[in-house]
């Protein structure tokens, strides 16, 4: 498999976009406080990467496909952990005014 700059740009952009919500879910899991995160950012970003991640696989483009894997996984992480805390009562699911 031959690799021309064009692949190169693709492969790392890719990789920079599947990885770029990777700080917020790690300190997330580490604090397990979710009251600065958007419920509906996260997703609409599900959504709009898991209908990526069906056109990656119509296409049999393997980066798509890898990339919006690793997306929707993180993003599926973030959406989980917003919901337990609203479960809990530890968050609330739009922001309260504060006085």
């Amino acid at each position: 498999m031959e690799f021309n700059t064009i692949d190169i740009i693709g492969y790392v952009a890719t990789a920079l976009i599947a990885i770029s919500s990777l700080p917020q879910v790690i300190k997330t899991i580490i604090t397990k406080n979710t009251k600065g995160i958007s419920i509906l950012m996260f997703l609409l970003l599900f959504v709009g990467n898991s209908m990526w991640f069906a056109y990656g696989i119509a296409l049999k483009n393997l980066p798509m496909i890898i990339g919006n894997a690793i997306s929707i996984l993180l993003y599926a992480i973030m959406i989980t952990f917003k919901i337990v805390n609203i479960a809990r009562g530890k968050d609330t699911l739009l922001k309260k005014e504060e006085d």
